[in-house]
């Protein structure tokens, strides 16, 4: 079988890049092609995926159009992740008959109108629409499940590679080079885009109350850029406790996200909405004590994490302070979290499983 994955742009951190090298080195799948549309910043490190950057050597969008069209002729599935990518992607599947399946990385709750268009659009015209949970499946307006086909949805949670979060604790890199942290400091961390969604300015202002109840000295540094730079560090700079809150800025290597989980004794993630946010998942794996707020993508994790109201700043500064004080409480939090990471969220466990949806649909 030969897979065509197409993205927007391929990067460290991209989910799909993950799961294209597990599934070439799992053998079940015998070649993978990597489409970006935008471009690409990373190689993937297995001989049987394949990496084009569409904006290479094609100077206008119909030389791009052409190339992935070559592609997606060439392959017997093509899985799109994005909208732009994973609409062109699949117009030109259906009009070779290539198989679509559609991963939806995010609750369609978020989403402005034209981006619900595209997207359903897309879906209308794919065999599978796979969301990276239930959560973000509940999230499908009823008009949204019969455009598309209610039959068509699946659920396939994302997974995490956990021997690469390990392997990250060794490597030359460190948040205490970056910033200058209180050695004797509770280090809460938090990693993610600066944007509304991810709701930083709640904990911004949670560590700073936080600061003034608790025995031991609590520092914040948060990863990620985006378009609310300016006003979280504005925010830093007018709080209380500004000396002991840091904004690392974009972390071009996974690792280095993984060192900084490993070298904080909470991670925190405050997310007004997620998909299923895969970061805490690596938090998980990485054995750090985890708040989260109480929304539906989080539910399967409320038995290993602390969990504080949606919005409130104040209850989560409450459980911030009760895992800073309470080693052996974060610790048994940490390891039954790892644990179920291990059971249930693995990278490999999900490969199986977009492979299963392949054949079935190759199949049909």
């Amino acid at each position: 079988m030969r897979v065509c994955h197409v993205v927007n742009v391929l990067s460290d951190t991209t989910m799909a890049g993950d799961l294209a090298v597990k599934q070439a080195e799992m053998g079940d799948v015998d070649r993978i092609d990597f489409g970006c549309w935008r471009g690409c910043d990373t190689s993937l490190t297995h001989d049987d995926v394949h990496v084009h950057d569409l904006t290479h050597g094609n100077t206008t969008r119909l030389e791009k159009i052409r190339t992935l069209k070559r592609l997606v002729a060439e392959s017997d599935v093509v899985h799109v992740h994005h909208t732009i990518s994973g609409a062109v992607a699949t117009l030109l599947s259906n009009l070779h008959r290539t198989p679509v399946v559609v991963t939806e990385h995010n609750s369609h709750r978020g989403y402005k109108t034209t981006r619900l268009i595209v997207n359903n659009a897309t879906g209308r015209f794919a065999d599978r629409v796979v969301c990276v949970s239930d959560s973000v499946k509940d999230s499908f307006a009823p008009w949204e499940q019969k455009l598309i086909g209610k039959n068509k949805l699946q659920t396939i949670y994302n997974g995490v590679e956990i021997d690469r979060v390990e392997r990250a604790k060794n490597i030359d890199w460190s948040i205490h080079n970056q910033v200058e942290i209180d050695p004797e400091a509770v280090i809460v961390s938090s990693a993610g885009m600066l944007i509304e969604q991810k709701a930083q300015h709640i904990l911004i202002d949670a560590v700073d109350e936080a600061n003034k109840t608790a025995e031991t000295p609590i520092e914040l540094v948060i990863s990620g850029s985006g378009p609310r730079k300016e006003e979280l560090q504005a925010q830093i700079d007018d709080s209380d406790f500004s000396d002991r809150m840091h904004l690392l800025g974009f972390l071009p290597r996974r690792e280095q996200v993984y060192k900084m989980m490993h070298e904080s004794d909470i991670y925190a993630m405050p997310s007004r909405w997620e998909g299923f946010c895969v970061a805490a998942l690596e938090a998980m794996a990485a054995k750090t004590g985890c708040v989260f707020s109480n929304i539906e993508a989080f539910t399967p994790f409320s038995d290993v994490a602390s969990i504080h109201d949606r919005g409130s700043s104040k209850m989560l500064a409450e459980k911030i302070c009760g895992l800073a004080e309470n080693e052996s409480k974060r610790m048994s939090l940490s390891d039954e979290a790892k644990k179920l990471v291990k059971n249930k969220y693995s990278l490999e466990s999900t490969a199986k499983s977009y492979l299963k949806e392949y054949c079935h649909i190759d199949n049909d």
